[in-house]
């Protein structure tokens, strides 16, 4: 397995949780990769974590310059 496709499974799995379906298909192909390939699935969940929450922050970014105030930054 190819760690893009690890990231695909997860991404799937996540949007099949997120939406509230119950996917069989997905949820089967992500306990099997995890199953499979353990330390390739744990790298790409924290891989799609990192990626999900850089997207949230260019959004509240956006969002924020559009309302005319100035993005939040951390020290």
């Amino acid at each position: 397995m190819q760690l893009q496709d690890a990231i695909n499974i997860v991404r799937d799995k996540f949007m099949a949780e997120a939406q509230g379906e119950d996917n069989e298909a997905v949820s089967k192909a992500y306990f099997e990769a995890f199953e499979n390939c353990p330390a390739m699935m744990e790298t790409a969940t924290q891989i799609w974590a990192a990626q999900l929450i850089a997207q949230n922050i260019q959004q509240q970014q956006a969002a924020a310059q559009q309302g005319g105030e100035a993005p939040a930054t951390q020290a």
